[in-house]
């Protein structure tokens, strides 16, 4: 099959695009606008995704864990179409277009996002592999335009970690609905206020348990774990429940922690056809190894940046509940979303 054939952007918009070559720089050629977001604010978003584009790449770059991601999805659904127009949706750099390209050996990829920076590495990246040449279409957007899209045009809608971005994310899902064809299903991946929540319970009493300690300094939290923790909750707490009026939302990245009640809602709302949300890691040890995460991206420290005590504290949580609750108490999950 040759999937240079018949592959246009225009038809899967029902707005005028234009080279952002012809508009920006030379360097941007081959990246696409729609002609009424020319000049529009990027409200919601920071230099990270902007200017700072190549540090944010450099650091979350992982094409190896979202195709792992994927694929358990797409397990889900019984996925299996070969060829399949897919609409990516908060691109980036390439984390989950690249996986698809690889697991849709004949797929034709829509790739969205608000910052043409990151899609100008991921058009970079694409450009050194002429497997990929003429199958990924890059459009600078914003994610929540939900009339921008021609109806029933996608055989699958793919977004990783794009709707807690957003201040309101149900144009977002909206403009996913319309996208798609008739039992056709977008995936999301998104953080949970469910288990980030026992996270904030426990990183609580860490702190309380340190501070009140009579350990000795060198088992006690040093003051840049212990700043680091009180972040962490800090963030849990702001970006927890779905009033997202406050100003704050419009100068922070991460906005949103999700219930399984938000998608039932939306599910309902755009009148979808069945909603599958789980767990995207082994829940059985989740708050030990998020945590470790946390430490590993968030301070670039190991895991005894936590003394062993609140290790153990961590892991009366791990132990605490069912299996079955557990994957209730999800800290990240996967959002199937079929119409």
């Amino acid at each position: 099959m040759n999937t240079k054939q018949n592959f246009r952007a225009q038809e899967f918009f029902s707005v005028d695009l234009v080279d952002l070559g012809d508009v920006i720089n030379s360097d941007m050629s081959g990246i696409l606008v729609p002609r009424d977001d020319i000049h529009s604010k990027k409200v919601g978003v920071t230099d990270q995704f902007l200017k700072n584009a190549a540090v944010y790449h450099e650091k979350y770059f992982d094409t190896g864990y979202f195709k792992y991601c994927l694929s358990n999805a797409l397990s889900k659904i019984s996925f299996a179409r070969t060829d399949p127009y897919i609409l990516d949706i908060g691109s980036g750099s390439g984390n989950t277009v690249i996986p698809a390209l690889e697991l849709f050996q004949n797929s034709r990829i829509i790739a969205t996002d608000i910052s043409e920076n990151l899609l100008y590495i991921l058009k970079r990246y694409l450009q050194r592999n002429s497997d990929y040449d003429g199958r990924v279409i890059l459009v600078c957007m914003d994610a929540t335009r939900a009339n921008y899209y021609t109806e029933n045009m996608f055989d699958l809608v793919i977004g990783a970690a794009i709707l807690h971005h957003l201040i309101d994310p149900y144009p977002c899902i909206e403009a996913v609905c319309r996208s798609l064809k008739e039992g056709s299903s977008a995936i999301f991946f998104e953080p949970f206020e469910n288990g980030a929540s026992i996270l904030r319970i426990a990183y609580t009493e860490i702190l309380r348990k340190s501070k009140k300690s009579k350990f000795p300094w060198n088992t006690d939290l040093d003051g840049k774990t212990s700043g680091f923790l009180k972040g962490l909750i800090n963030d849990f707490t702001v970006r927890a429940g779905v009033d997202k009026s406050n100003e704050l939302f419009q100068k922070i990245d991460d906005k949103w922690l999700f219930t399984k009640k938000f998608f039932y809602n939306a599910a309902e709302k755009y009148r979808l056809r069945n909603v599958t949300i789980y767990p995207l890691h082994d829940t059985a040890h989740q708050f030990t190894k998020q945590t470790e995460t946390y430490l590993r991206l968030g301070l670039g420290t190991e895991p005894d940046a936590l003394p062993n005590w609140a290790w153990e504290i961590l892991d009366y949580y791990d132990n605490l509940f069912s299996s079955e609750l557990k994957d209730d108490l999800l800290i990240e999950g996967a959002v199937i979303l079929t119409k």
